[in-house]
């Protein structure tokens, strides 16, 4: 097969490690396939080892809204048309508008599909733009044959809100990341002071409209001296060079006198979660929408409790591993992280809970590869005609 793929809104956060892991496994798992790869300039793409045939075309341009704009409706589409694809693979939630072979999508975008309660400080021009892609998104399922996704809760909402077949609606699960191991074989950070009875509580978020870090201050405000009390710290990583909300979050930080209670230790690479999360606690994990947080399963690896909002994404991934709660409660906040503070025997239930989840393979598949056979098959029935064009 000749498969074009569209991934160049693929550039940052788990959305970029999980298009690279994934592209990774098809070019290994490929038989006669051939690929044209269309990714974004200098976010790794350009070291996928492709099969032999394959081409890449790199987008170097803006990622503003017009450059990108351009490139979307009128050079994309030629460049797709002119390799003459079999398939058309989107695995960054876009593809083509009027595609010239049979189109599938990848989503792992939420925002598409969640309401506004569920990132209710996004800025004007963020929510904008996020008008025009549920916009072009109801443009290409009118034209796809096939959707992946990552959970049966995003198969329900995605086909709920683009009136999709549920049929044509593949869950692919996603596999454990292999840089995140159980060994111990670490140096505790700095930042964790192992002589006291502090209680840490890590939030391994960015300052993003949906992540919702600064549910912390409010919380602060009201249990101060609670907090203090029972020696509860948080551990925050956003990025210190980062302006805009980050900036005010850390501001309101030391306004509140709270910086006893939070410390923000900065964006962390790959190689620090280990270390940070096994230091830990617990993991507390705000996030007011999801498709498939990596968090979750890199805590359940880790052994690490959790604690997080009381919504349909989480349950589903966690299930009896993490403790819920209200979002836009605080008291039921507070609540609830007293309950993981003072119950230890609770947080080892939760451990041993998470082990049990990350056994259900049709939740974490053994490895990508298997989720890129799922992928390879479902094309190939699709090309041979078994399933028509939507």
């Amino acid at each position: 097969m000749k498969i074009a793929i569209i991934a160049y809104s693929c550039r940052q956060g788990g959305g970029l490690i999980q298009t690279i892991h994934l592209l990774k496994a098809l070019a290994s798992v490929a038989q006669d396939d051939e690929f044209l790869l269309i990714c974004p300039e200098g976010c790794g793409f350009e070291k996928i080892d492709l099969p032999a045939g394959s081409r890449l075309h790199v987008y170097s341009d803006p990622h503003t809204l017009w450059p990108r704009l351009k490139f979307e409706y009128i050079t994309l589409p030629r460049i797709v048309r002119q390799y003459q694809p079999d398939i058309i693979f989107g695995p960054g939630n876009s593809g083509v508008f009027r595609p010239s072979a049979p189109q599938v999508l990848y989503i792992r975008q939420a925002y598409l599909f969640y309401d506004k309660k569920h990132f209710p400080n996004m800025p004007l021009r963020s929510y904008l733009r996020l008008l025009l892609l549920k916009h072009q998104m109801n443009a290409y399922v009118k034209r796809s044959s096939w959707i992946f996704c990552q959970t049966s809760v995003v198969k329900e909402r995605f086909s709920e809100k683009y009136n999709f077949p549920k049929d044509r609606v593949t869950v692919s699960g996603f596999p454990v990341p292999k840089e995140i191991s159980i060994s111990n074989d670490f140096e505790i950070p700095a930042v964790f002071d192992k002589t006291g009875d502090n209680f840490y509580v890590l939030l391994l978020t960015r300052h993003m409209p949906h992540r919702n870090p600064g549910v912390l201050i409010p919380l602060c405000k009201r249990y101060a001296a609670q907090l203090r009390e029972r020696n509860i710290r948080f551990i925050i990583t956003l990025d210190h060079q980062e302006g805009g909300p980050s900036k005010e979050f850390l501001q309101d930080v030391a306004k509140g006198g709270f910086e006893d209670l939070i410390t923000n230790v900065g964006r962390l690479g790959r190689q620090d979660i280990v270390p940070h999360l096994k230091s830990s606690q617990m993991l507390w994990h705000p996030t007011l929408l999801e498709c498939m947080s990596t968090a979750y399963i890199e805590a359940m690896t880790l052994e690490v409790p959790i604690f997080t909002s009381n919504m349909d994404f989480a349950r589903y991934v966690c299930d009896d591993a993490a403790v819920y709660y209200d979002p836009w409660d605080i008291d039921d906040i507070f609540k609830q992280l007293m309950v993981m503070r003072n119950k230890p025997e609770l947080r080892q239930q939760l451990i041993d809970a998470g082990k049990e989840q990350l056994k259900k393979r049709e939740k974490f598949p053994g490895n990508w590869d298997e989720v890129a056979m799922k992928l390879l098959d479902r094309f190939r029935n699709i090309v041979k005609g078994n399933i028509k064009h939507h």
